[in-house]
């Protein structure tokens, strides 16, 4: 569970909230447009979904280890190769976050949370919970420690840092993570729930249907408020201080969410849950829209860290609740690719509403309603799971 938090934290700058805190500064260096730089996220996002198939075949096939040592040593190169971008080359931009973006989509999460539902069959919320639980640490820690540095230095010097960073702590991390499953057991991994479960199997059934396309509206909404929500609030009148604090509020709250969320979810039937998140995530999109004080930021901050934490500890639960854990990385991987697509989706769209309007508040009532309907669509199945 240590590499996999550590991971998560490690793939913080290239996710729409760590990403928030460098929209601005290379929007205003490099004379770029924010639907450019929000085009990165897209990119990056739908790399990720083209390969995620693969990776979780991968997972499956030869454990978390190899595929997080790789990723580290990707994820390096991804900050490094940003902290050299020119304002020329929008390309150069879109290769180095794009593969970035991709390694902490379809490698980091699909891989950590894959690894963690193999070894927890017992409280398997609460573990993945703790694991996910990195990302919101990671937004928590870092944004101001980047900012301090963007500050005092400048852009390129906080890529050029976090480089080094993830080369040095991750790389070695992923490298001593603790033998899976199915290493222990000869390959047999113990928890043998689902073992009739085939990718084949589960597309047929409807609630892999309704997670897969709840997941892919909230996702929408997701990165594009995470993207974009410092200049927003910035946009409104609230300075970046204040916006940073707000901020790290939202980060707190998504952070404690996940410990929270995932203990209920060893409790409470995991659709229902996911429900609830869904509705809080429209709130916060509503409350987004119209705020113009700093105390509105911090009751967005909270409302929308607690929709955030449902979704990611609550997910990847319902997931291995529905289908187990013996395919489980090949069947997330295969509905992986319209998932991602939803994530891509957001960023781009919300950066060209603000482009041709000057103003997101369009683009985040929008997304609540979507927020809406994936609450209604994932609460929707009732018939049981069958594996014909």
């Amino acid at each position: 569970m240590a590499v996999g938090f550590l991971a998560m934290v490690a793939g913080t700058p290239v996710g729409p909230a760590g990403f928030a805190i460098f929209l601005l500064p290379m929007s205003d260096d490099l004379g770029w447009g924010r639907d450019l730089l929000g085009g990165g996220v897209a990119a990056g996002t739908l790399a990720g979904a083209l390969v995620a198939p693969w990776v979780g075949r991968m997972v499956d096939r030869h454990g978390a280890r190899a595929m997080l040592t790789l990723g580290g040593l990707g994820l390096g190169a991804s900050y490094i190769g940003l902290s050299l971008v020119p304002p020329s080359a929008p390309w150069l931009f879109y290769l180095a976050y794009g593969l970035g973006r991709l390694i902490d989509m379809a490698v980091i999460l699909l891989g950590a949370t894959v690894a963690v539902s193999a070894w927890f069959s017992e409280q398997r919320g609460r573990a993945i919970g703790l694991v996910l639980s990195g990302n919101p640490i990671g937004v928590l820690l870092l944004v101001p420690l980047v900012q301090l540095v963007i500050l005092e230095s400048g852009w390129r010097p906080a890529w050029l840092v976090l480089g080094l960073t993830s080369w040095l702590v991750l790389v070695p991390a992923a490298w001593l993570l603790v033998r899976s499953p199915a290493d222990v057991t000869n390959g047999r991994v113990p928890e043998a729930t689902g073992a009739a479960w085939t990718v084949r199997r589960a597309v047929r059934t409807r609630v892999f249907w309704s997670l897969l396309v709840s997941a892919t509206l909230g996702q929408m909404a997701y990165s594009a408020a995470g993207t974009h929500q410092i200049a927003f609030l910035q946009d409104q009148g609230i300075d970046a201080p204040a916006a940073v604090a707000a901020i790290a509020v939202f980060a707190a709250t998504w952070g404690a969410g996940q410990f929270v969320w995932g203990f209920m979810a060893d409790r409470v039937p995991a659709r229902r849950l996911l429900a609830a998140g869904y509705g809080l995530l429209a709130v916060a999109l509503f409350l987004l829209s119209a705020t113009t004080t700093f105390g509105g930021a911090i009751a967005y901050a909270l409302i929308f860290g607690i929709a955030l934490s449902n979704h990611e500890a609550v997910d990847a639960v319902a997931w291995a609740d529905a289908f187990g854990t013996r395919a489980l990385g090949a069947i997330r991987g295969a509905g992986r690719p319209l998932f991602l697509a939803g994530n891509a989706a957001g960023a781009v769209m919300a950066g060209v509403v603000f482009e041709l309007g000057g103003s997101y508040a369009p683009a985040f009532w929008l997304l609540g309603a979507l927020a809406i309907a994936a609450a209604v669509l994932v609460a929707a199945p009732r018939a049981p799971l069958t594996r014909s």
